[in-house]
């Protein structure tokens, strides 16, 4: 039960702090004048993940000693950033988009496990070939999606007004993915028998597993790549 509680909790928080993020982005890139406010709220979360990824490196301190520079960096061309932050807002949009793209249609290469077939490997323990044809459709599905969004974004972008494309980078995205979600959930209880299916709780539950499941490699795959640098000396050394 406590468990339980303090998943919801962090859920509450995630979908609270989404949701105050889409709103400082939407009203950021309408800003008619360039912002020192609307620029942090466009370029933190670009840092952060970069830090992110350079802490998850196995050469983590060496990254994170780039900081320096990349202040530096920052600072020097500040007043430039300050100008064209709206790109930030582009590069977090219809980046995410298409490494979201990416992710999932990687996995319906010849011989890969599907990204939603390998959700319902978690949810089911082993999958039908019924499960198996229809799970791969919906990560096509999610792919065309996201490449379709990628690219909207980025037309829009060009082509439109600024306060248009921050209305559907932060109101009509959101909405759509949640429209996707609605559907193929529609779809699946007409397509699949109710003991073959899950519902969108355990859902979510799969896909938190199969994150954890994924950390869990990475940092183990971490620990046996710095245990074995010791022994990878060249032979010219140990002579």
């Amino acid at each position: 039960m406590i468990a339980t509680r303090s998943g919801l909790l962090r859920g509450a928080v995630t979908i609270a702090l989404c949701v105050t993020y889409s709103l400082l982005s939407y009203l950021g890139a309408r800003a008619h004048q360039p912002n020192t406010a609307a620029a942090i709220v466009a370029l933190a979360p670009l840092l952060a993940v970069l830090g992110w990824l350079a802490w998850q490196s196995t050469h983590r301190f060496a990254l994170l000693l780039l900081a320096v520079p990349g202040t530096w960096l920052v600072w020097t061309q500040r007043t430039a950033l300050l100008h064209h932050y709206d790109l930030a807002y582009l590069l977090q949009h219809a980046g995410t988009l298409g490494v979201l793209a990416f992710v999932f249609g990687r996995t319906l290469r010849s011989g890969s496990t599907p990204l939603v077939s390998r959700f319902a490997h978690i949810a089911h323990g082993s999958i039908s070939a019924r499960v198996a044809r229809y799970t791969r459709g919906v990560t096509w599905a999610w792919t065309l999606f996201f490449t379709a969004m990628a690219l909207s974004s980025l037309i829009l972008f060009v082509a439109a007004p600024l306060a248009s494309w921050a209305l559907f980078a932060n109101l009509w995205s959101p909405l759509l993915v949640l429209a996707l979600f609605v559907a193929e959930y529609l779809v699946r209880l007409r397509a699949l028998p109710a003991h073959e299916r899950t519902g969108p709780i355990e859902a979510v539950r799969a896909y938190a597993r199969y994150g954890a499941q994924a950390s869990t490699r990475r940092s183990a795959a971490r620990t046996q790549t710095a245990a074995a640098e010791p022994f990878a000396t060249p032979s010219a050394e140990r002579r």
